[in-house]
């Protein structure tokens, strides 16, 4: 008896272990971003520096790690963009800022970002204190691999800098319940290996 215990369990585990866990699908990905002011038309990307060497910026690429993995344009005395990608086990989210120093206006902009597990993602605004209508984000499908926003800019910041920030929530898709199939071949490969056991272990007849 003892025996077919033993067995019956060991069964169990493996055809359990068939069992899928589940994994950020963002992390260890590589996100591109593009950023595009309107003022600049002739540069293609102010996030890439050999693009644009005099916008201090970060680089079109970046990893992403568990915390925080940052997009960023430093065009100071004017505007600081930046786009941060935060992995945590609680979720994933992106927030963008835009800081406008005093006496500056905010230049309108365009960004996209790029990676091929965003097409398992869809996009929530948490949070924005953007004025109203001027931050849009383009509407995020299962399937597409973008994410897309563009930004009408602001008027001249007036008695210090502006802070405008925005955070979006990165949900993928759900585990998804289990078949019909799957609890029926668990079953049926548990009857089978009872079957066998009970046969293999069948105590000899006195």
């Amino acid at each position: 008896m003892l025996k077919l215990r033993t067995a019956l369990l060991m069964a169990a585990v493996v055809l359990l272990a068939g069992v899928p866990g589940r994994a950020d699908l963002l992390l260890g990905t590589t996100m591109t971003g593009t950023l595009q002011l309107n003022v600049l038309p002739s540069i293609s990307n102010v996030y890439d520096p050999t693009v644009c060497p005099s916008c201090n910026a970060t680089g079109a690429t970046v990893p992403i790690a568990l915390g925080d993995s940052i997009f960023q344009a430093n065009l100071s005395p004017i505007n600081k963009i930046t786009a941060d990608f935060n992995v945590t086990t609680a979720g994933d989210f992106l927030t963008l800022s835009v800081t406008v120093d005093s006496g500056m206006p905010g230049y309108a902009w365009t960004q996209q970002f790029q990676d091929a597990a965003l097409a398992n993602f869809t996009m929530t605004e948490v949070s924005s204190n953007f004025a109203p209508n001027t931050l849009i984000p383009a509407q995020k499908i299962l399937g597409s691999d973008t994410l897309s926003f563009s930004w009408t800019g602001s008027g001249v910041a007036q008695g210090g800098n502006q802070t405008y920030t925005a955070k979006f929530s990165l949900t993928d898709p759900p585990i998804p319940e289990p078949s019909s199939a799957v609890p029926l071949a668990i079953e049926l490969g548990v009857i089978g290996v009872l079957a066998f056991c009970r046969r293999w272990f069948k105590p000899a007849n006195v």
